[in-house]
């Protein structure tokens, strides 16, 4: 599902393979602005559901273009951390963004970045999320799976606990990672 959210194609032929390269000028699953004449995918959220019950649902929330960014796993059952709910408006003389750590304002910064760059700089950025990504992909579902049994135990503060620090080391990763980029030394 998360490789459907970063697809380019026009989606007319099912059978076309997915594609990578941004700005094909026709509408996509995947969207950038382009010269104002068009929109940009806000964010993009995937809900991997247990229907079995054996673990929590895990909430894969990627901040801005999914193509350019990385999906982080979110626990309704924990605490959110306090980045990845911060935002503010753009201003409304200039347009410049607001001066905040607000996660989505920086995957923002970085989408910008990248496609001034061009073809190379974004398949920078692209591949500095593998492994990191790969990790959470790696974690979530254990993560899932214990705070499920904890409040099956009756430990939902615990579980709660567990939840919240979890999300806080996966946010501070991905934004420290943000910030390198950004900085240029990643």
């Amino acid at each position: 599902m998360m490789a459907i959210l970063r697809d380019h194609s026009s989606g007319r032929t099912p059978e076309e393979p997915l594609q990578a390269e941004i700005g094909g000028g026709w509408p996509s699953i995947c969207m950038h602005t382009r010269g104002g004449d068009s929109g940009n995918t806000a964010a993009s959220l995937v809900a991997d559901l247990a229907a079995d019950g054996s673990r929590l649902p895990v909430y894969w929330c990627s901040f801005y273009s999914p193509c350019l960014g990385i999906f982080l796993p979110i626990f309704v059952e924990g605490e959110l951390p306090a980045a990845l709910s911060a935002g503010g408006a753009a201003s409304k003389t200039s347009g410049a963004a607001p001066k905040t750590s607000g996660a989505w304002w920086q995957f923002h910064r970085l989408s910008r970045l990248a496609r001034a760059g061009g073809a190379e700089r974004i398949r920078h950025v692209r591949e500095r999320w593998v492994a990191l990504e790969d990790e959470f992909l790696g974690s979530a579902y254990d993560m899932a799976r214990r705070g499920r049994e904890l409040q099956d135990a009756g430990r939902p503060d615990e579980a709660s606990r567990l939840l919240s620090d979890y999300m806080q080391r996966n946010a501070d990763l991905a934004l420290e990672l943000v910030a390198r980029m950004l900085r240029g030394t990643s």
